[in-house]
Parts: structure tokens; C-alpha cells; sequence
């Protein structure tokens, strides 16, 4: 299985060096309107506080060796490219086929 964590709540970042070095997960992501929120940013996804946060996490979800997933491609650009996994859509179907097409190139790559 693809197993992904999700942060959400900046509480959550108190404690992301730890679960970060968890085993057992495979990517991260950020629901950044829940994050705005906790934020004091209602509606305010793409502010520069929760762009902070944002690329903090991506920072250190690949310094981990995960991969770091965005939900759109505007977040690529504000990440700096630091996206790995991108879905246009923030829904579980496009998710899942987000994920079944970076395994399918995963797997391409292992057998060449």
C-alpha cells in the first residue's frame, strides 16, 4: 500500500521532526485551507504564513527521504519545484490515480 500523512494543523508541526523519521509511510502532504485555519488564515491558503509552513514541510519531507505531495500545480511553483507528486484536484479519486501513475513510473524505471 501507499501510505501518506497529512498535516493539517500547525500543532501538528511541533512534533513533524519525529513523525518524519517514523518508518512505515511513504509520502506527505499539507491540507493547506485546514492549515490556514489553524493559522488564523481563514480562506487564506496561499498567504505568506502558510506558504512558510508549506515549504517548510516539503523541506523537511524530502530531507527525510519521502516524497512531498501538492495538490495543485500553483503549489509547485510557490514550493519551488520541491513537489514530487501533484494532482490537480483535491479529491480521493484523483488522488488514487495520482498514485497509481508514480508507481507505474516507479516501477518503469526499476525494470530498464
Amino acid at each position: 500500500p501507499f501510505i501518506c500523512l497529512e498535516f493539517e494543523h500547525v500543532d501538528a508541526l511541533r512534533d513533524i521532526d519525529e513523525m518524519l523519521a517514523l518508518d512505515g509511510y511513504d509520502a506527505v502532504m499539507v491540507g493547506t485551507s485546514d492549515l490556514s485555519c489553524s493559522l488564523n488564515s481563514i480562506g487564506l491558503a496561499s498567504s505568506d504564513g502558510v506558504r512558510e509552513k508549506v515549504r517548510e514541510i516539503a523541506r523537511k519531507t524530502r530531507a527525510a527521504g519521502k516524497l512531498f505531495y501538492a495538490l495543485s500545480e500553483g503549489w509547485v511553483e510557490q514550493l519551488d519545484g520541491q513537489a514530487d507528486l501533484v494532482d490537480g484536484a483535491a479529491d480521493l479519486g484523483s488522488f488514487t490515480e495520482a498514485i497509481h501513475a508514480f508507481l507505474d513510473r516507479q516501477s518503469a524505471k526499476e525494470t530498464r
